[in-house]
């Protein structure tokens, strides 16, 4: 193993344990009150967590983040807490790209803080066609200013940076702005009652007249957003990964102790099987996504496609291997606890980050275009 590879071991071990300290023992009490876990991004960024990632844009400090990611995910427990955790640090790798030295001066100290990010894509016509927008942007000179709503923003209603995208005046251009809350223009609608990732609080906002900075210039919007979401993407399956871990180490305990026609449960082929299952699709996952890192990280022209595949059989591979720890389980996979809870934050993973139907669409149009 190489000192980079013990260093990313050592990552992920010491993050495993955090994360099995201070996120895990409040994910089943704050999905139930609908409450992102803040105590436990407070002492992350205290830790100087996100120090590395705001000083510096090189791969190395990013593949340390993907270890340290991949350690808090094998035993968090709590889907809501990881998704933040990777929206914040691809908000991060797009102010190192597209923010002026001024607007950095503005957001550097308030990501050194762990102010909360939050992108708003969707509206209440399009969804997260981003190029459907009918959100106004208007340059003003010193300031441009946003009109419109947006939808199943998370973290909506406590984000201190907002990131929207809208069609600029004139150009008819997808523009992104970057703006501060609290202010008069933003105003957040209550937060959503969802099915599941209950500790991501989401709600729609409505712009009037809110005041903002131009991120990337003008008509930039597109490639803010394919930035931010090509890293997103290919991470998503590095932690689906992990999450189920810890149900895993409990349903083979379970099954270890459970007797059916005189043997262990863990004996009888059909388990053995959907064990045999979960394990095929966890290194499966692990191994596809990784691959689609190494592309976005490279900036290779496979980035997006590789994205797409990762993002798809990840999370519907995440919602099978949930859907066999509960049957697994039997009546008690059927209870309130960790399988119950992930298996209903797999709904809500298919749709971050982009629905499925809009990945298969980028991989159909790909195909397309670039036949053998």
């Amino acid at each position: 193993m190489s000192i980079r590879s013990e260093h990313q071991a050592a990552l992920r071990r010491q993050y495993a344990d955090w994360a099995r300290t201070h996120v895990a023992p409040q994910a089943e009490s704050l999905d139930s009150s609908n409450q992102f876990n803040h105590l436990a991004w407070q002492d992350l960024t205290q830790k100087g967590f996100w120090e590395p990632l705001i000083d510096s844009d090189q791969p190395d400090v990013w593949w340390d983040f993907v270890a340290c990611a991949q350690g808090m995910a094998s035993t968090a427990l709590d889907s809501g807490f990881m998704l933040t955790l990777v929206a914040q640090a691809a908000w991060i790798r797009a102010v190192h790209r597209f923010a002026s030295e001024h607007q950095k001066q503005v957001l550097i100290p308030l990501l050194r803080g762990g102010a909360l990010t939050a992108v708003g894509i969707a509206e209440p016509h399009g969804g997260t066609d981003a190029f459907s927008a009918e959100t106004s942007m208007e340059d003003q000179g010193e300031h441009w200013i946003a009109t419109g709503e947006k939808t199943n923003i998370a973290h909506g209603p406590t984000a201190r940076l907002l990131l929207v995208t809208g069609k600029a005046q004139g150009s008819g251009k997808l523009t992104a702005l970057v703006l501060e809350a609290p202010q008069p223009g933003i105003s957040a609608l209550p937060p959503d009652e969802k099915m599941g990732m209950r500790t991501l609080p989401t709600s729609s906002l409505v712009l009037k007249v809110a005041e903002g900075m131009c991120l990337g210039g003008k008509d930039q919007g597109r490639n803010v957003l394919h930035h931010i979401g090509l890293f997103a993407r290919a991470t998503y399956g590095l932690l689906l990964s992990q999450l189920p871990l810890p149900v895993l180490d409990e349903t083979l305990g379970w099954l270890s102790d459970r007797h059916s026609l005189g043997i262990p449960l863990s004996s009888h082929q059909h388990v053995q099987r959907h064990l045999s299952d979960i394990d095929v699709a966890l290194q499966t996952m692990e191994s596809v996504s990784m691959d689609a890192m190494r592309h976005v990280m490279n900036q290779t022209p496979e980035a997006t496609r590789m994205a797409s595949v990762a993002k798809i059989y990840s999370c519907q591979a995440f919602l099978d291997a949930m859907t066999s720890l509960c049957a697994l389980q039997g009546s008690m996979g059927y209870q309130r606890g960790a399988a119950e809870r992930l298996l209903r934050d797999a709904h809500g993973w298919r749709n971050v980050g982009g629905t499925e139907e809009m990945h298969r669409l980028i991989l159909a149009q790909n195909r397309l275009s670039h036949p053998r």
